[in-house]
């Protein structure tokens, strides 16, 4: 059996010491197989962001371990970053595109950044399945905020990574865009055999992944299963109320 796209195992996260010490992650574990598509979910502090920033090696971890298609996560910053460049993509909610560079460069610059040879056709193809062939040569400023998310999306799939990590996507489009932002990456995962985790906020947008998987407290608090935007919904109003015995239990 091929390894878990991602295994996270005892993943524990402080900020600060002392008294005033927050736990961000208490001892968090989390095993997804390639070609699935999770949605992490959770009321604000609850550790998504967090665990979405150690999991692609963005933070570092006080404990535990991450595993990404079968290799650990590198503790050195150097060979951190160049793993990351090759084995994990991410679409941050600022998006990150380079100003100055077209849409076609802006896809092609972790190839560039990693040493590798660029494919011919391999950005323009990219972007055909993000549906912007016709933007190939366009500068970010000439492009709409669902368009530059789209691009990002490609660059992000460049690589093709273990697992592509996506920030709150669509917290910054309106419906009818995220809901094309959101059916692409659904295609990454069916079509393509991507890995996808996403951190949302909109029980609509979790509605589009396989699972979503709940944090509260800094701990996994529940996960479901081909969820609804309603079930989804639900869970989280209850969310609210098992966090005060969550924090007595930690404390």
């Amino acid at each position: 059996m091929d390894a878990p796209a991602l295994d996270v195992a005892g993943l524990s996260m402080t900020y600060g010491s002392g008294p005033g010490a927050v736990r961000a992650l208490r001892e968090v574990g989390l095993r997804l197989q390639r070609g699935t598509f999770t949605a992490l979910m959770g009321p604000s502090g609850s550790g998504k962001s967090t665990f979405l920033n150690c999991a692609a090696g963005l933070e570092r971890p006080v404990a535990g371990s991450i595993t990404i298609g079968g290799r650990t996560l590198p503790t050195d910053e150097a060979e951190a970053t160049l793993f990351r460049r090759e084995r994990i993509g991410i679409v941050f909610q600022n998006l990150n595109l380079l100003p100055y560079l077209s849409a076609r460069q802006n896809v092609e610059l972790p190839l560039r950044l990693a040493g590798h040879q660029v494919p011919r056709d391999l950005a323009r193809d990219l972007l055909d399945q993000v549906g912007l062939v016709d933007r190939v040569s366009s500068l970010p400023a000439e492009m709409s905020g669902g368009q530059q998310q789209r691009v990002a999306i490609a660059r992000a799939l460049v690589t093709r990574p273990d697992v592509l990590f996506a920030d709150e996507p669509t917290g910054a489009l309106d419906s009818r865009t995220a809901r094309n932002v959101l059916g692409i990456l659904r295609g990454a995962a069916d079509r393509m055999g991507q890995t996808v985790v996403m951190v949302t906020h909109d029980p609509v947008a979790a509605a589009y992944a396989d699972q979503v998987v709940f944090l509260a407290d800094g701990r996994i608090a529940g996960q479901m299963v081909n969820p609804t935007p309603e079930a989804v919904a639900s869970q989280m109003t209850h969310l609210d109320q098992l966090i005060p015995a969550l924090s007595g239990a930690g404390a």
